[in-house]
């Protein structure tokens, strides 16, 4: 890897050179205030998302590559998520990330919550059920994302997260009680 902390868009990332920065899965002001009548994230938070996506990114790129993700990558999940990193490579190791896929190609990532709780994350994986989820980013907008979305996006990127085909109409009920 070459690129320096603090990293804005890393040369693995599929931002074009020169654009803004973006983050194309954060539900839009709209979907944010349907959620839970919150105020959309900050800007700031939004930066925050787009560089975490990034690094995420280039962990599923060290994994193609069948690498280990490097030290500097890890560090830089770690300072970009620290109170957020450990507790979700916790789901992974505890094989709590699951995909569910219907067979019209709908997809929803199923992750066990420490208590137990399962949380349903509709991809792209912008939205999760969970009540620190509701608090600290819609309400509060002082983090980026929940542990369970850092967890569906990590295990997605490291190939540790099995797919359970499900039927269209079960996939639907899921979708229906997030609203």
């Amino acid at each position: 890897m070459n690129w320096a902390w603090p990293c804005v868009w890393p040369e693995d990332c599929s931002a074009d050179a020169g654009s803004e920065p973006r983050a194309p899965d954060r539900p839009a002001d709209g979907a944010a205030r349907a959620a839970g009548g919150a105020r959309p994230a900050p800007p700031a938070m939004l930066d925050v998302l787009s560089v975490l996506d990034c690094l995420v990114e280039q962990v599923g790129a060290a994994r193609e590559r069948h690498q280990p993700a490097s030290d500097e990558l890890l560090l830089a999940l770690q300072a970009v998520a620290p109170a957020l990193l450990e507790p979700a490579l916790d789901l992974i190791d505890r094989s709590a990330v699951s995909r569910l896929v219907a067979p019209a190609g709908r997809a929803v990532y199923r992750v066990l919550g420490s208590g137990g709780v399962p949380y349903y994350c509709p991809q792209p994986l912008t939205f999760c059920p969970c009540p620190a989820f509701q608090y600290t980013v819609l309400q509060r907008g002082d983090q980026p994302l929940c542990k369970h979305l850092l967890a569906a996006k990590l295990a997605q990127a490291l190939g540790k997260c099995a797919d359970t085909a499900v039927s269209d109409p079960h996939l639907r009920d899921l979708l229906t009680e997030l609203h």
